[in-house]
């Protein structure tokens, strides 16, 4: 909820940002274009949590949060999946209510290839609205987030705080069900797996090696021994 994001950033030493996020997938339409996309409903603090970066516009505002205002902040392949004909401005329909853009993301390169082994929100298919003017629909928390985003200042105190957050969030929310997500510890793990994918790799095509030169040898000394006589007559006669 509410209450554990506040709790945490008054208890968790060395934090840059902290950001509440809800998420809801819902439809945008602008005109006769519309689009599916994933509503986020977070603070300003989310723009230095998640370091993401504006084209044009702005960003969620504090007054915008405590004024329930509905703006909306739009990702790059939104804006112009919405917009393809000229600048993003203007009203939206975010599921059945209005919203005005009044910004827009700069287009986030995607890794191509296998998904990585966290599982980040895609940018440019997001729409970003003040957290109240998200509406929760039938959860019967009003308060109720699904996510805090957490920036360090010092990457050294990234696991201590991973778990000063999770025990602080665990006693505020009674000890609901929670995961603490630290990308670093994340990559680390997968890039032990990737070492030992590649020890294991490396031996199996040694012994490949080993054995496709073993079976090269055996057939041409078979094919020397096979010669034996012939080699004699022809090296007896001045060969």
């Amino acid at each position: 909820s509410l209450r554990d994001a506040d709790s945490v950033g008054r208890v968790v030493p060395g934090l840059r940002a902290v950001a509440p996020v809800r998420v809801a997938p819902l439809p945008a339409s602008s005109g006769s274009r519309q689009v599916d996309a994933i509503v986020v409903g977070t603070t300003p603090a989310y723009r230095d949590a998640s370091r993401i970066a504006l084209a044009s516009g702005r960003f969620v505002s504090d007054l915008d949060v405590s004024d329930r205002k509905r703006i909306a902040v739009l990702g790059a392949g939104i804006a112009g999946a919405l917009f393809p004909f000229g600048d993003a401005k203007g009203p939206v329909r975010i599921g059945e209510d209005w919203f005005h853009v009044v910004g827009v993301l700069e287009d986030r390169a995607r890794a191509r290839g296998r998904p990585g082994p966290i599982r980040a929100l895609d940018v440019n298919r997001a729409i970003f609205v003040p957290l109240p003017s998200l509406d929760r629909g039938a959860d019967p928390r009003p308060e109720g987030v699904d996510e805090i985003v957490l920036r360090v200042s010092d990457p050294a105190g990234v696991v201590a705080a991973a778990e000063v957050a999770r025990s602080v969030a665990l006693r505020s929310s009674g000890g609901a069900s929670l995961d603490v997500v630290v990308p670093r510890e994340i990559l680390r793990q997968q890039e032990r797996t990737q070492r030992i994918f590649n020890v294991v790799t490396g031996a199996i095509a040694a012994i490949s090696l080993l054995v496709g030169g073993l079976g090269i040898m055996n057939i041409m000394l078979t094919s020397v021994a096979e010669r034996t006589r012939e080699v004699g007559i022809r090296r007896a006669v001045g060969a």
